[in-house]
C-alpha cells in the first residue's frame, strides 16, 4: 500500500551485497527497518548505481561500502600469512547440523576467534 509504514517485523537485518549494480535493488527492498547493507566489491557489473533513496530512508537502513583491497594486494597478503605461518585464533568449530548453535554463540559475544561451522 503507497505510503504504508513498513512492517517492523519484515525483512533482512543485516545483508552483504557482493552484485554491486545488478543486486543493490533487491537489497534494498529485503533491509528490514533498521537494517544495514554492506556492499563488498560488486562483482555484478561495478559500483556505479542509481539507487531509490525513499526505500533506505523510509527503513532508516544503513549503507556501507567495505573497500577489500586488490588482486595484488591479495596476493601479498597470502604470501605474507604462508611466510609467517599465521593462523585464525578458532574459538569452536561446530559441526553444520548445529548452526544454531554457533549464531548463538556469536551473539552471545562470548567468544574469543572465530567461531566455525564445519561445511
Amino acid at each position: 500500500m503507497r505510503g504504508a509504514a513498513p512492517d517492523h517485523n519484515a525483512g533482512a537485518d543485516h545483508i552483504i551485497d557482493i552484485g554491486g549494480r545488478d543486486t543493490i535493488r533487491h537489497s534494498l527492498h529485503a533491509v528490514s527497518v533498521g537494517g544495514t547493507i554492506d556492499v563488498i566489491g560488486g562483482v555484478g557489473g561495478g559500483v556505479d548505481v542509481e539507487m531509490p533513496l525513499r526505500h533506505m530512508i523510509r527503513r532508516t537502513a544503513t549503507l556501507r561500502g567495505i573497500a577489500v583491497g586488490n588482486r595484488m594486494m591479495c596476493e601479498a597478503m597470502t604470501r605474507a600469512i604462508a611466510r609467517h605461518q599465521l593462523r585464525p585464533a578458532i574459538d569452536r568449530v561446530f559441526p553444520f547440523e548445529e548452526a544454531p548453535a554457533a549464531y548463538a554463540r556469536v551473539k552471545s559475544a562470548a567468544h574469543f576467534g572465530k567461531v566455525v561451522i564445519a561445511i
